[in-house]
């Protein structure tokens, strides 16, 4: 039975409680999963060892057009230069995921998208310190991008995505759609 609370972490992020087990990231109270979705858990794996920090929010975009999906290659002055990653980024204070996500996209690489539906959420463990990436899927009427904040972008089938070299954060989800294609 699950039994749901609207407690906060010191990040503000709201969990559940699942019976007297751990508590877990609750996408249903972050308004991101509707009633009906509550009660399906989510794949949630805690840190390995414990850290004081709260995990950085960011939201990733696997942006859809014709079969394709949209990878942009970082800036190489950026930490993690010349690495692949699903566009997307940090969500500033107060800030919806979907509105982040989308201005992250106008920012990068001047995209506007629609349909915009949460994927999977992953939590990934850097040496600087811990990530909640939010994926969302998500379609785009066109296959123009601009390169205001990345050097490149590709837009490539499934299975193409493991050809390239991709940020850590982001290697699960390239294997789990690489394996659905």
């Amino acid at each position: 039975m699950l039994a749901c609370a609207l407690n906060r972490t010191p990040a503000t992020w709201p969990v559940c409680f699942v019976g007297a087990q751990r508590a877990v990231p609750c996408l249903y109270h972050a308004g991101m999963r509707s009633r009906a979705q509550h009660a399906v858990p989510l794949q949630f794996t805690p840190p390995i060892k414990e850290n004081p920090m709260p995990p950085l929010l960011v939201t990733a975009a696997i942006v859809a057009y014709r079969g394709k999906i949209l990878l942009t290659q970082r800036p190489p002055n950026k930490q993690h230069g010349g690495l692949w990653e699903f566009p997307g980024g940090k969500l500033e204070e107060n800030e919806s995921p979907i509105c982040g996500l989308k201005r992250e996209l106008r920012e990068e690489v001047g995209l506007e998208v629609t349909n915009c539906q949460i994927y999977e959420v992953v939590y990934h463990q850097y040496d600087w310190g811990p990530v909640l990436l939010m994926f969302y899927s998500c379609e785009s009427t066109t296959e123009h991008v601009e390169h205001y904040q990345v050097a490149d972008h590709a837009w490539l089938k499934p299975h193409q995505l493991l050809d390239y070299d991709i940020l850590p954060a982001d290697q699960q989800m390239v294997a789990a759609l690489a394996d659905h294609a």
